[in-house]
């Protein structure tokens, strides 16, 4: 788990260190190397109201984290994965916003924040989930031609197989030409 130093690192790369409320705010950042996880980095951050008080919202390179550390230390905290959000979207109410999160299950949000803070944060969690949605078209396409390279394989396997079977081939050139195909 990461340090307290280390955490305050992160934010500050970010640009947030200064930004956030030194009341409201960083008793969250205290308890966030109890959260994130060693291979985990913050990639953004922002406060506002969240489950009937002040609290954060972390975007990490894996999940989503909302924790709200209460005056007498009870501690909210709810995770998502980027890959069981179903919708992101940021919501202009007056002068100020709030991120609502979608998934299968529940509906999270944190509000009170500022419409530029609120606009980057979404943009930046949309362009993750796109990102991740690339990846996995890109699996499911190399799956799909590993697949029909399989298919290929077998069917020239079965063709060469007949050709051997009606003397076409003898034993020699059989086993070359089988070489050939499952060595690529």
């Amino acid at each position: 788990m990461p340090t307290i130093d280390e955490i305050k690192s992160q934010i500050k790369n970010i640009g947030h260190l200064n930004k956030l409320d030194k009341l409201f705010g960083f008793n969250e950042i205290k308890e966030l190397p109890n959260i994130i996880q060693e291979d985990e980095r913050i990639e953004e951050i922002v406060q506002g109201d969240y489950s009937g008080g002040d609290g954060i919202l972390v975007a990490t390179n894996h999940r989503l984290i909302f924790l709200n550390k209460k005056f007498l230390g009870s501690l909210t905290l709810e995770e998502v994965a980027y890959n069981q959000i179903n919708k992101i979207h940021f919501k202009k109410i007056l002068f100020l916003g709030k991120i609502i999160v979608h998934t299968t299950n529940k509906r999270v949000a944190i509000s009170n924040l500022t419409v530029p803070e609120g606009r980057k944060f979404v943009a930046s969690i949309e362009e993750k989930i796109a990102s991740l949605s690339d990846d996995e078209s890109t699996n499911e396409t190399s799956t799909t031609q590993k697949s029909n390279n399989t298919s290929d394989t077998l069917s020239q396997l079965e063709r060469l197989a007949e050709l051997k079977e009606k003397g076409l081939l003898t034993d020699e050139e059989f086993n070359s030409q089988k070489n050939k195909i499952l060595n690529g």
